[in-house]
């Protein structure tokens, strides 16, 4: 009785960094609930089977190759989601890329490839399924972070100031888009 309050059935969740890891469990885990899923990550393989694992649970799926860090990939991604699923109702940042790495060995190519993973990432899937979700009037979104967003960890810069700024862009969010 108490997980009815929980269904999902007639939703549709769109979930980048799905190919793998906790994004795909995420995935699987909405689509048990009864979502419909867009897998959306840079691997065509991990997509393309997580999309099937949600197939298999009888819903609906989409594979939806995707670089995070490309605003017209994002956009892309949004607008074919609405195309095939027909709406978005939750959008999923799981996306991510950690470096462990002494900050004075950090290559600005290094440091930029987190940072725009893990931030300009999570900045460029919000504001594209942001339009959906606020032409609706309604939708959820969910930005994965870590506790190193709150605290440091030895070799660890980049990483900690990328989830550090979506701790704070989800914060800034939530007083507009959910006051």
């Amino acid at each position: 009785m108490l997980l009815q309050e929980f269904r999902l059935d007639g939703r549709v969740a769109l979930v980048a960094g799905g190919g793998r890891g906790l994004g795909r469990t995420i995935a699987l885990a909405l689509a048990e609930a009864g979502a419909d899923i867009a897998v959306a990550a840079r691997t065509p393989h991990e997509i393309q089977e997580t999309a099937e694992q949600v197939r298999a649970l009888g819903r609906r799926a989409v594979a939806l190759r995707t670089d995070v860090r490309v605003a017209r990939e994002v956009q892309e991604m949004a607008d074919r989601t609405v195309a095939e699923l027909g709406r978005i109702d939750i959008l999923v940042n799981s996306a991510g890329l950690g470096l462990e790495k002494s900050f004075m060995e950090i290559t600005e190519e290094e440091w930029r490839q987190v940072i725009d993973t893990n931030l300009l990432g999570t900045f460029l899937c919000c504001q594209a399924v942001g339009k959906h979700l606020l032409a609706q009037g309604q939708g959820k979104v969910i930005n994965l972070t870590s506790g190193l967003a709150l605290r440091g960890i030895e070799k660890g810069a980049a990483y900690c100031a990328s989830k550090g700024g979506v701790l704070q862009l989800t914060r800034a969010l939530s007083l507009e888009w959910a006051p």
